[in-house]
């Protein structure tokens, strides 16, 4: 059952990090429902030992842990392999350590966590994330759920299973033992973790996300592409914290969440992240469309959006925005089908884009 949109934090600095859970864990120890920390960094720095020790419940990523409880299932797939390698079969390389396969590995133990809470509905999952740039590939990679996966490594297996056919005769000659391309399946324990996971990251789910920036006035063109980036990967923002010098409410106007600014180094800083946790959320329409003669409009939430590397275009009934390296798909409603973007600006925190028929 899919009963549960985890809460997230996302810090630039370690101490964020910690001042920011032990922050939600001491406002969740007065309501009826407290969070579980699952820290997918496996660096949080908080003491749970304390009287907050039953607030709430702490789950770090250990890679070696983690690692190991793999292997003792990919062991027997990956026998085969190993020995026409001449691999160690007792001491593998890990081949986590390689680009993309330690972020699948994290998401995996993510998937196994979050459903170990589903039979504690009290429980709300609280995941922290590694900061932002490290942060969005992994949600990428999750809310794209096993298909991405298959996708890239089906061809190979389809591949491997015609050579094993064409080289079956040597098999004898060479007195080869040529494996089995079935055993490297997507296994269905795995497949069902990822899909719930992806399900539990839809954006219709509901959810907060919480964001600590470490940065200074100096640092706006930064911060204005990182609050971007989490739109146009739909990660609607729930609160965010600088901390750095220079800052005023007016270089976020616009932008509806809750703010904290604090400088480098301050006092009191418990009290104003209560106030700030406290503040209500007034979070705005990601995308709405409206009518207005023959042209209809489509307005896309997006703080942080600078005209000079935006680009908009359609593409299999949806619009694309491309900006800042990211990329949004915002489908098209049925009565806008027919129709094609002939112009788009920024009326910051949003995108307006005008649509019309495209003659011929």
């Amino acid at each position: 059952m899919i009963d549960q949109f985890p809460a997230f934090v996302l810090a630039d600095r370690s101490s964020q990090r910690s001042a920011l859970v032990l922050a939600l864990l001491n406002r969740c120890s007065q309501q009826a429902t407290c969070y579980c920390v699952v820290d997918l960094t496996g660096e949080l720095a908080i003491d749970t030992s304390g009287d907050d020790a039953s607030v709430a419940e702490l789950h770090s990523f250990k890679a070696g842990d983690s690692a190991l409880d793999l292997w003792q299932q990919l062991r027997e797939p990956l026998t085969p392999w190993l020995l026409l390698l001449n691999l160690d079969l007792e001491e593998p390389a890990p081949p986590w350590l390689l680009p993309g396969l330690d972020e699948l590995q994290r998401l995996l133990w993510l998937a196994q966590q979050l459903e170990q809470l589903e039979g504690s509905p009290h429980l709300q999952p609280l995941v922290v994330l590694p900061p932002l740039p490290q942060a969005l590939p992994l949600l990428r990679l999750a809310r794209q759920g096993p298909d991405l996966l298959e996708s890239l490594w089906h061809p190979l297996l389809h591949w491997w299973s015609q050579t094993r056919q064409k080289l079956a005769h040597l098999e004898l000659v060479l007195r080869l033992q040529l494996p089995d391309a079935t055993g490297l399946q997507l296994s269905p324990t795995w497949r069902r973790s990822l899909e719930n996971l992806a399900k539990k990251l839809e954006p219709a789910r509901g959810g907060e996300l919480f964001l600590a920036l470490d940065a200074d006035a100096s640092d706006r063109a930064l911060v204005r592409r990182r609050l971007l980036a989490l739109c146009l990967n739909e990660l609607p923002l729930s609160r965010l914290w600088v901390q750095g010098d220079g800052w005023h409410p007016d270089d976020f106007l616009g932008m509806d969440f809750p703010l904290l600014f604090t400088a480098t180094a301050v006092e009191g800083l418990a009290g104003a992240m209560a106030l700030w946790l406290d503040e209500p959320l007034q979070t705005s329409c990601p995308v709405s469309w409206r009518h207005q003669g023959d042209k209809k409009y489509c307005r896309i939430y997006a703080p942080g959006l600078d005209r000079d590397d935006l680009r908009v275009y359609l593409k299999n009934q949806a619009l694309i925005v491309e900006a800042a390296g990211q990329r949004l798909k915002v489908p098209l409603p049925a009565e806008f089908i027919e129709l094609a973007p002939i112009s788009a600006r920024v009326v910051a925190p949003f995108l307006e884009v005008v649509l019309s028929l495209v003659p011929g």
